[in-house]
């Protein structure tokens, strides 16, 4: 009886024993359970104190990502790949084992991985020829052997891939999947993160660019070079580009108006080419030509674009957003980047923001300058009015008035007033006229008019003379111009019912045409010196009556 007893006691102690033994073992499980849970929570949470870290950049967020999935996966290495276009761009890599560019396709795993979007798990990857054949002959070729793949999903969309990767055949575990599905949310979050930071940033730099050069607009009524100046560097800080060009264009020439960032030598060879007009071997012309944005992504392989320059600037991509003012173009703003490829539509848009920014510039400083000049005009006349009204019996300080007003609107370098009566021309009143100028004048009148001199020209063709180039007129008397250092004339007759009695010409240092303005305004002139003529006469006359 005591025998059994030992026995059973004996069995007891046995059965005791493997249910503690059993009980450890739980224990150990749920202990090496906790342990992973713990790891893989420390883990997600570091994540995202890396994601909160870092709003605008994504590389620490991925770094962190493939050490902890290589560590908690144990995995030889893990990495992380971006889509561009049809290739798996490697972005991020921790671990010994090597690693590559992906074509995008159902031929490696992480690529049909992302084409079919789901979680792709391969025992052998060198063993799965047939249905891996680029991701066999790779894993043969860099040693790998069992690989996890899930993608990096927006919005429904493959985006990317995360990949762990053994160079031994060993099935990843349920919860090591899970933990990398994990990791690719955590991914994707940190990627939509920067995106939006960085699309917030971009629109308050827009926003900041735009506010700035509206201000530069209002503090720069009546001069529009400012605004250019601020448009262009602004251009190429949000672009992010090579250089950053304004360009204006008259309707016949495209001139150089600024510039940001362009070396001083490449500057000079730029300035060169203008005034030109707009053709297709430079993106402005072609702009300003099809009055449309014009996108160049190599300008090396377009066969239009001008090589040279290309070549001496450094850039291959460009941008060139036309300047339009009721479907007319007034120029064109163009960026470039020293690197071929697409042009994002965000800067398109832009550079559009800016051309109309410099269009409403151009239209304001237009307006403020037609404005002051009608001003100016207004006073002028009403100044020459009250001369006359002053002068009822004395002709000259009227002329006088005349050529100082005429210099100071015109912004020209002198104005002479001659009559004429019939036969004889005659120097009457001058402003800035001294010098050899003055002895010249002496010498040559009164003298009958002829086409040495632009007064002469005026009175017998009873019209008005332009020139735009005195020293290339071969009939004028090229000593004034070489006294007076003049190059621009323009000469106004003065016609009382049609018939010639003197005539008003100013002159310019430089060689150009005569905007219509300042003729308009010459003929409002001699207008008045017509009735101040006539006036003078009338009084001479009652006043002879009289007596």
């Amino acid at each position: 009886m005591a025998a059994t007893t030992k026995a059973e006691l004996a069995a007891q102690v046995r059965r005791l024993r493997k249910s503690l033994d059993r009980a450890k073992a739980k224990n150990a499980a749920l202990g090496k359970s906790l342990s992973e849970a713990l790891e893989h929570q420390t883990a997600t949470s570091e994540i995202l104190k890396v994601i909160s870290r870092s709003p605008a950049d994504l590389q620490p967020v991925y770094d962190a990502i493939v050490s902890s999935a290589t560590l908690l996966c144990v995995a030889k290495d893990a990495v992380i790949w971006r889509l561009d276009g049809d290739v798996l761009r490697v972005a991020a890599h921790h671990g010994a084992l090597p690693f590559e560019d992906l074509p995008m396709g159902r031929g490696t795993p992480p690529g049909r991985a992302a084409v079919e979007r789901k979680v792709i798990h391969v025992l052998d990857v060198q063993a799965e020829r047939r249905k891996f054949p680029v991701g066999s002959a790779a894993a043969r070729r860099l040693g790998l052997r069992t690989t996890l793949s899930v993608p990096l999903l927006e919005k429904g969309q493959a985006i990317g891939v995360i990949t762990v990767r053994r160079s031994e055949i060993e099935r990843f575990t349920g919860k090591q999947i899970d933990l990398l599905k994990t990791f690719a949310d955590q991914a994707v979050i940190a990627i939509e993160n920067v995106r939006l930071f960085n699309e917030t940033k971009e629109a308050l730099e827009r926003q900041t660019a735009t506010a700035e050069i509206l201000k530069v607009i209002a503090s720069s009524p009546s001069d529009v070079q400012p605004v250019f100046d601020i448009i262009s560097r602004n251009a190429l800080e949000l672009c992010g580009s090579l250089y950053a060009i304004v360009q204006r264009f008259d309707g016949e020439l495209m001139h150089f108006a600024s510039s940001h960032h362009v070396a001083p030598e490449q500057l000079e060879i730029v300035a060169r080419g203008y005034p030109r007009p707009p053709d297709n071997s430079r993106a402005g012309g072609r702009a300003i030509l099809s009055k449309s944005v014009v996108r160049i992504e190599d300008a090396l392989a377009d066969p239009d674009y001008d090589s040279p320059a290309t070549v001496s600037g450094g850039w291959r991509r460009i941008l060139a957003v036309p300047m339009l003012r009721d479907g007319d173009p007034l120029g064109a703003i163009v960026v470039g980047w020293a690197k071929p490829g697409p042009i994002p539509k965000v800067q398109e848009d832009l550079l559009k923001t800016f051309a109309d920014q410099a269009v409403i510039a151009i239209e304001n400083v237009r307006l403020f300058n037609e404005t002051k000049e009608a001003l100016e005009r207004q006073t002028a006349t009403a100044e020459i009015l009250k001369v006359i009204s002053g002068s009822p019996t004395d002709v000259r300080p009227v002329f006088e008035a005349i050529a100082r007003s005429a210099v100071a609107i015109c912004g020209s370098t002198g104005a002479n007033v001659f009559r004429y009566d019939g036969e004889l021309l005659d120097f009457a009143a001058g402003y800035n006229t001294t010098g050899e100028q003055a002895e010249l004048m002496a010498q040559k009148y009164p003298m009958r008019p002829d086409l040495s001199q632009v007064a002469g020209r005026a009175i017998l063709s009873k019209a008005v003379i332009r020139m735009e180039d005195a020293l290339s007129d071969p009939d004028y008397d090229r000593r004034f111009a070489l006294a007076g250092g003049w190059r621009r004339v323009l000469g106004v007759p003065m016609l009382r019912e049609g018939d010639p009695i003197g005539a008003i010409v100013v002159r310019w240092t430089e060689a150009g045409p005569i905007p219509m303005v300042q003729e308009e305004l010459l003929k409002t002139f001699a207008d008045q010196a017509v009735i101040a003529i006539e006036n003078v006469r009338l009084f001479n006359e009652t006043k002879e009556a009289l007596e």
